[in-house]
This record gives structure tokens, sequence and C-alpha cells, in this order.
């Protein structure tokens, strides 16, 4: 079957399609994987039937085999000169045919979900086809990458997210081309020494497996500039990991037993790191040498258990993007409105928050654009409440408001509001004057019809949920 699908939609499943993301929050996917070269493939060359492909093979540039139980291959499929993408997931196949050799335009190949697949058999084919790049073998239950890997030399990203690889073959490190290696979930323990000879490397995804420390070698990974390392069980870095000064993002996230103010130390001398993500660490307390990582433009504490901010952190002034939501924080630091470039604040979900406390520092934050202040047990929006010029966005929900004082409509920037579980019955009429208002959530909230009625006569424009 040929699908007729408009131009810009096909070019947005084909980034979906090569792109596997990051997958939690302050975890970027790589921009270079996401530019996909397939952008000129047009609304009338996306077929799901080999069959038909067939009949014009020449017009053939992106064919998806996906989910049809094949066990094979057929070998016409060497007719398909052209073909740019080949998606051949969730079936049965257990080799491949000789003929795809004929492929030489073809740059990314979808194998996930083929268990019973000869991938040494598999490698040894795919090793010929010139221009291929990008390789997804995703829940595959592969427990051990066959060295043929090494054959496909000219690839750039490989994944191999979701197997049971307890380890790495040596010869991996020969592909020398790649840039971004996917090794989510597995069961990986440690990494070959031989890892920094991969000089090309700017991506490497380490999330959910069984690492402990990494090798010395990895310092040598001079071009790499997203690390994540969530989800591990890491100590310590190596004491040279500051020698990594491309490196711009780095997912620690869920390491609860490393060793934090060393940490910090070894990642203050790296220039480039910008993304720093510890939530769900189980940190009772930060080191106050996290001061010395002046360079940080978002850092995500999140999930822990912290009950202060060491004041060191208002050394950070190049924040745009702060997270500290789920914690046991009561108050934060007198000069937290050092931090003038903040631009997200997330509070939310900490019940022992003195929101009162922290009215003077949050008015300074003069370019906040998102504040979450969501189940942090405020029950009073008066005139002392922060008027945030450029706030855009606003979430306090879950908390115990009976209602908003009118002074809020002095945020002219605001979007988005959410007010959503609270005890409010009414809202004030000033907030006709938020011009660009899009949406007010105000779901599990005692108002009467009659007032709704009467907000939707003032917010004609704005999308209202009850």
């Amino acid at each position: 079957m040929k699908k007729q699908i408009r131009k810009q939609p096909l070019v947005l499943l084909v980034i979906l399609c090569l792109s596997y993301p990051f997958l939690s929050k302050g975890q970027p996917t790589s921009d270079k994987f996401l530019k996909s070269s397939i952008s000129s493939i047009s609304s009338n060359d996306f077929y799901t039937s080999l069959e038909e492909a067939l009949k014009e093979p020449n017009e053939v540039f992106y064919l998806d085999l996906s989910n049809q139980n094949l066990e094979s291959l057929s070998p016409k499929i060497g007719n398909l000169i052209n073909l740019i993408i080949l998606k051949l997931n969730k079936n049965q196949l257990i080799q491949l045919p000789q003929e795809l050799h004929n492929l030489e335009n073809l740059e990314n190949i979808e194998l996930d979900y083929n268990p019973y697949l000869d991938f040494a058999q598999a490698f040894s084919v795919l090793k010929s086809l010139p221009k291929l790049k990008k390789l997804s073998l995703t829940n595959n239950q592969i427990s051990e990458l066959p060295a043929e890997i090494a054959l496909i030399s000219r690839l750039s990203s490989l994944n191999l997210y979701m197997n049971n690889l307890q380890g790495l073959p040596e010869e991996l490190t020969k592909l020398q081309n790649l840039e971004e290696l996917y090794l989510q979930s597995n069961q990986l323990e440690h990494l070959p020494n031989s890892i920094g000879q991969l000089k090309n490397l700017e991506l490497i995804d380490l999330f959910f497996n069984r690492i402990r420390e990494l090798p010395e070698s990895f310092a040598n990974l001079e071009t790499l500039r997203m690390l994540n390392l969530g989800h591990n069980a890491i100590t310590n870095l190596p004491l040279n990991f500051s020698q990594l000064n491309q490196l711009q993002y780095l997912y620690l996230g869920m390491n609860p037993i490393i060793d934090y103010k060393e940490t910090f130390e070894i990642l203050s001398k790296l220039p480039q790191l910008k993304i720093l993500n510890l939530a769900n660490n189980d940190m009772h307390k930060i080191s106050s040498s996290i001061g010395l990582l002046d360079n940080l433009q978002e850092l995500y504490l999140d999930r822990n258990s912290l009950k202060e901010i060491p004041v060191e952190i208002c050394k950070l002034e190049k924040l745009r993007v702060l997270s500290l939501a789920n914690n046991l924080i009561k108050n934060l630091p007198d000069d937290f409105g050092r931090l003038i470039r903040l631009q997200k604040l997330d509070l939310g979900h900490n019940p022992y928050l003195h929101v009162e406390k922290i009215i003077l520092p949050l008015s300074e934050l003069m370019h906040l654009v998102d504040l979450d202040l969501s189940a942090t047990r405020l029950q009073v929006i008066d005139d002392n409440f922060p008027k945030l010029r450029f706030l855009k966005y606003l979430n306090l929900s879950q908390n115990g408001l009976k209602g908003i004082n009118s002074k809020i409509a002095q945020m002219t920037e605001l979007r988005k509001v959410n007010l959503s579980q609270n005890m409010i019955n009414l809202l004030p009429p000033e907030l006709s004057n938020c011009t660009f208002l899009e949406e007010i959530n105000l779901q599990n909230n005692p108002l009467s019809e009659a007032a709704k009625t009467q907000l939707s006569s003032w917010l004609q424009k704005v999308s209202i949920s009850y």
C-alpha cells in the first residue's frame, strides 16, 4: 500500500521514527539526530507494501514493513535502488537477504523487535551499504553483540535500547564514525576500556544499567556533548572526567550513592556544562560546592529529600531553569533574587514551603516566565504576591485557595493559569485585563453555575476547564 500524506507531516513522522529521545524531564534529545537527512521525501514516496513498491521501484524512498509477521524478506527488495529508509520492526525475521547489497542509497534501517534474527549474518549483509548511517536494534533480547558490528564502519548512530547486554565487544570501538550510541535499559555493569577510542562520539545514553564506575579512558571522548548515566549505581566519577571539555548535558538522576561533594568539584571544571539533572537521588543535603558550577543554565534537583537550599546556589547566575519540585523545602536563601536570568522555577509539591517567606526573593526574579507553586499548601493570594511582569505560565493547583486577589491581573503577560483542585468559588473580573490569557484550569473547584457563566462572559476568548 502506498500512503498519501502531506509533506510536512511526513517529515515529522520521519523525525519521530529516527529519533530516540531521552525520556525524562531535563533529558533533551540530540538536535543532530532530529535533523533528518530524509526531509526531501515527498508525500508520494511512502510505502507499507513491498508488492506495491515494486510496481514503481525507482520511486520508492521510504518502506515500512513493520508488524507483518515476516519470517523472511523477499530478495526482490534489492530492486528498490533509491530506498533511503527501511523499517522492518516487529517481525519474525531470521536472516536478511544478500540482495540488500543493491540498496546503495539506504541510510536508515530499523530491525526492532526481531528476536530470532541472526545478527552476525545481518551485519555481514549490511556492511556493504555505503550510505548506511543509522541502525536500530531495540527490544531484540540481544545478550551479546556480535563482533561483526564492526563491519558496518560508516554508522553514525546505533540504537541498542532494551536488550540484555551485559558487556560490549571491543570491536564496537572500530566504529570510528559513530556519533550517537543508545544503550538504555540493558544489564551493563561496565564499559570496555577501549570506549575512549570512539573519537567522534557526541551522545551516549546509558540509562537504566548497572554501571558502578566509568573507565579512565572515558575522558578521551573529546567530542562528547550529551551523557545519560541515570539509574545506575555510580559512586564516583573518574578524576579525569573534567577533560570532557565539550560536555554540555549530564544526567545523573537515580544514582543515590554518588559522592556529590567530590562530583561537583569535578563538574566545576567542565567549561561547557549547561544542563545537569540530579533528580531522584534521595539527596538530603546539597553540598556547598554546587556553587562552583557557575556555567549551568538548567539544574534539576526534583524528587529528592531536600529540606534546605544552600546559599551557594545563588552563585549560579546563568541559571534559566531550576526544578526543586517534590522535596521538603521550607524556605529559599535570602540571596535567591541574584538568579536574575531565571525563567522557569518549579517549587511544586513542597508541602512544608513557607510561601509567605519567599515572596520577596521571588519578586526579584523579573525575567521569570514559568512558576510552579502547586501543592505547597498555599491558601491566600493577597497583595503581597509577587508581580512578575513577564510571567506567562502559573501553576497554583492542589492548594487550599478560596479566591484570587485582583492584583494578579497586573501580570498582563499571563498565558496559562492552573487553579485546579482548590476551593475557589469566585474569580476577580480584572482577569479580563490579561489580554494574552489563553487557558485557565478550574477543575475540581466549587464554582456555581452562575459564577461559571459570569466568568465565561468576562473571558470570552479564553479556554476555561471546569
